[in-house]
């Protein structure tokens, strides 16, 4: 079911061909590393295309930027159904039967609308569940797709899979058009490719909402005496701080000293993943202060570059729990619990029982191995 199970590196000179078509001088850090990996599946209900994933490995941390490509046109994942309704607009989809859910999972883990309560699940030995009720979720995912119903038309399917929706796991019906059209019909009615002409641009890594997100994020950041610290820090070094579009929850920091947080384009106010990013980010940027160099001393391909890695992100983390922790005694649970979710609370459990660095360290590396 899952078609990306099959990533594929691409060569060296095909890398650099990418990265060059690919870049926009607005955004030009982005795209000014050293060590880049280019991966790519295929994509069987998209005639020519496949996903690709462009990985700076020369920066610690690394970071990922998605495309879908037929290797001359490029097409920015943003985190929005805009790529997406390019492609239908190309008439780029060739739907059967065998490969409509293999779509339907790609819109989902691609398109994140802040507005849209509905979760398909496609695979019900993979759907994220978490809590007292994960279980309870978990069987009725399995006895639903047990009774999953594909339906072929002329010009659509109908699809009957289970769907997560206000907390509930149930059943939901699914139109899709040969085009590449998503609606849903139930649980509610919403339209989830309708076309905006106003949007034509392929490579879109600016976000709609950057200022307002940098202010709110700042905000929920300051809170804590070490978040204020850390602005402080941004500001008396003019640190610039941008969000970018896209579908990978991340943060990070170039080679001349830029954050960038990444964000689904349609999400347009704060949430703590993204205070978790900025300080993670920020704390890097005071490390290579420190430390006076931002680009590893080792080619990623050599063990040292991990051992860096994995010191930094020790120390990272460590920051997280601090300020965490800080953020809990003023009545904000927000921080911690996305730490929580994200499987630190072995390590936040040993930062507030002062535990040694090299059991802190033990601990982190069981986490790391974890989510390998």
């Amino acid at each position: 079911m899952r078609e990306h199970s099959k990533w594929e590196c691409l060569s060296p000179e095909q890398t650099r061909k990418f990265v060059d078509e690919v870049s926009d001088p607005g955004f030009a850090p982005l795209f000014a590393g050293k060590h880049y990996e280019l991966w790519a599946y295929g994509l069987s209900f998209l005639e020519g295309y496949s996903r690709y994933r462009l990985s700076n490995t020369g920066l610690i941390p690394d970071y990922n930027l998605d495309y879908i490509s037929n290797g001359e046109n490029h097409y920015y994942l943003d985190g929005s159904a805009h790529p997406v309704i390019l492609l239908i607009q190309r008439d780029a989809f060739r739907l059967r039967k065998e490969n409509v859910l293999s779509y339907l999972d790609f819109f989902d883990d691609v398109v994140f609308d802040p507005e849209q309560k509905v979760k398909f699940i496609v695979d019900a030995y993979d759907t994220g569940y978490a809590g007292a009720t994960a279980m309870e979720h978990h069987f009725k995912a399995i006895d639903y797709t047990s009774r999953r119903e594909i339906e072929e038309f002329e010009h659509y399917f109908l699809l009957k899979i289970p769907v997560l929706f206000n907390g509930e796991t149930i059943r939901g019906d699914v139109r899709i058009e040969k085009s590449g059209h998503i609606t849903i019909n139930a649980p509610v009615l919403a339209e989830l490719t309708a076309q905006n002409f106003n949007m034509q641009q392929p490579l879109r890594y600016a976000h709609p909402h950057n200022e307002a997100l940098l202010k709110e994020n700042s905000a929920a950041l300051e809170k804590a005496p070490s978040g204020k610290m850390m602005m402080d820090f941004a500001r008396n070094y003019h640190i610039d701080i941008k969000f970018i579009s896209g579908i990978t929850r991340q943060g990070f920091i170039t080679y001349d000293r830029k954050i960038f947080i990444a964000a689904p384009c349609d999400i347009k106010t704060y949430a703590p993943y993204q205070a978790v990013d900025l300080a993670g980010a920020l704390r890097d940027c005071e490390i290579n202060q420190m430390t006076g160099d931002r680009q590893s001393k080792f080619p990623p391909e050599i063990d040292g570059h991990a051992e860096e890695n994995h010191g930094r992100n020790l120390d990272i983390l460590l920051t997280w729990c601090k300020m965490g922790d800080e953020l809990n005694d003023l009545g904000d649970l927000e921080f911690l619990r996305v730490l929580r979710k994200a499987g630190m609370e072995p390590l936040y459990n040993g930062y507030k029982d002062n535990l040694s660095l090299e059991t802190l360290m033990d601990i982190y590396a069981a986490i790391y191995c974890a989510h390998e």
